[in-house]
């Protein structure tokens, strides 16, 4: 079974550069894939949300338009279609479990509330007040919110949250008073709603709008702004919060307290939360042009930069992690040098070792055999050796995502070994003399079990 390429252990043609000494990565916490969601003719992708099964939505451009599109394993992006008549752009913002598609389709500078369902391309709301409005995300109960034109007469109008149910939407408005704005940014299978409304000294406040009635959030200060933007099930949030100078920082709300997410960058903006009390977002590092990096916040590890977690010499640079689901999938937007720091559509997926690779001399050597040993395999099962130049991500024949995946990019099979009644496989492979210098990731996976070893990187002397 040849489940990668083969070759030898090395193109002696190629040359690596390291960034990093390999002293300096040993040890590091490479806790995911990354996984590029694929061409389909776009110049630039970013992502808005991930479903529970992996299904990831957002906004793709080209010289064209924008186009809202769906993705499913394995890929490609499908495109999603727009509403008849003078609309040729979309955007998506939400998904819920179904494979519902929610945001907005654009008539020029109007905008069309739109829900994506089945095939079929349905508008949420019409004849509203320039400009429109948009949906912002849907649960798995059918429930969708966003935020739409509200006419207050006279030829004006506000900002009002919605949410929309089989043909019917509701205004949910601030309840501060009706001519003042709101916004719904998420809701949960609970119909908890995470937003936004306006009082009455025009400030906005985080709020929570619950069937019983609605909270409102704390603030990091009294008169500065604050946005919940994303709802877990047990009513824990995210989202925006400006401190007594006005600069944002992502917040963390529960159970009516609100803890300020910092320890990356001059600002920040939480935009997911899962249900492990996990927040995902973007941190601004500094004021230069696209110093950004995406970061992910727990209560117990704190704010962590997910492009340390990442397998290295990886040529991607993660910028924002827009979304988290429950087995800790992150939808992400990454810049990429392959075609002059273009934006791409991502997805991190946790990687789960169960197998420990190592050389036996404990190095590789140019100009000499060497023996990769795997332990921790199933007895009598057969182990395939894996290389890369590059870090990343590689699906793993017959896994899903959720399962496993390789944190290599464009792996390469050396061989395979049948593991012995104590989990051992050993692997030989002469390294020829011209690798010396040459900067190697390995891995080993029985596809069988989706089952992979941790990512070895080793400098060949």
């Amino acid at each position: 079974m040849m489940i990668f390429e083969r070759s030898s252990i090395v193109n002696t043609a190629a040359v690596v550069v390291a960034c990093l000494a390999v002293e300096q990565l040993q040890g590091q916490p490479w806790e995911y894939a990354i996984l590029d969601l694929g061409d389909s003719g776009y110049d630039f992708a970013i992502t808005s949300a991930i479903s529970e099964s992996g299904m990831v939505t957002g906004t793709t451009e080209t010289s064209a338009f924008l186009r809202a599109y769906l993705w499913r394993e394995p890929g490609p992006v499908e495109p999603l279609g727009v509403l008849s008549g003078k609309i040729s752009t979309a955007e998506a913002h939400g998904i819920n479990d179904h494979g519902w598609v929610v945001g907005e389709c654009w008539e020029g500078s109007y905008r069309h509330p739109t829900l994506w369902r089945d095939g079929q391309v349905i508008e949420l709301a019409r004849d509203l007040p320039r400009p429109g409005g948009s949906a912002a995300d849907a649960n798995n109960v059918g429930q969708v919110v966003g935020q739409v034109t509200r006419d207050l007469g006279s030829g004006t109008w506000t900002w009002s949250g919605f949410v929309w149910r089989e043909d019917m939407l509701s205004f949910v408005l601030s309840p501060y008073g009706d001519r003042l704005s709101s916004i719904c940014y998420d809701i949960n299978d609970s119909g908890t709603i995470a937003g936004s409304a306006d009082i009455a000294d025009y400030s906005t406040v985080p709020m929570l709008w619950r069937d019983q009635g609605f909270v409102e959030l704390p603030r990091l200060e009294p008169d500065r702004n604050a946005f919940c933007q994303s709802v877990n099930d047990f009513d824990e949030a995210t989202g925006i919060a400006e401190d007594r100078f006005f600069d944002p920082h992502a917040c963390f709300w529960s159970e009516g307290t609100i803890t300020k997410i910092e320890g990356m960058g001059k600002y920040s903006h939480g935009y997911g939360i899962n249900n492990a009390s996990t927040v995902v977002g973007l941190a601004i590092l500094s004021d230069e042009p696209w110093d950004n990096a995406a970061f992910r916040w727990s209560p117990d590890e704190g704010m962590i930069n997910l492009n340390d977690r990442i397998a290295p010499f990886c040529e991607l640079d993660v910028q924002r992690a827009d979304d988290i689901n429950d087995a800790g999938q992150i939808a992400a937007s990454a810049r990429t040098g392959d075609n002059g720091w273009a934006t791409i559509a991502v997805i991190l997926t946790p990687v789960h070792p169960s197998m420990t690779l190592t050389s036996a001399s404990g190095y590789l050597f140019a100009g000499r055999m060497n023996e990769l040993v795997i332990r921790g395999a199933t007895p009598g099962k057969r182990v395939y050796f894996a290389y890369a130049e590059q870090g990343g991500g590689s699906y793993i024949p017959g896994c899903t995502l959720q399962e496993n995946a390789l944190q290599l990019q464009n792996p390469t099979t050396l061989g395979s070994a049948v593991a012995d009644a104590n989990g051992v496989a050993r692997l030989q492979r002469y390294i020829p003399r011209p690798a010396l210098g040459k900067t190697l990731l390995l891995q080993a996976v029985v596809p069988g079990e989706c089952a992979v070893s941790e990512l070895m990187v080793e400098t060949i002397e």
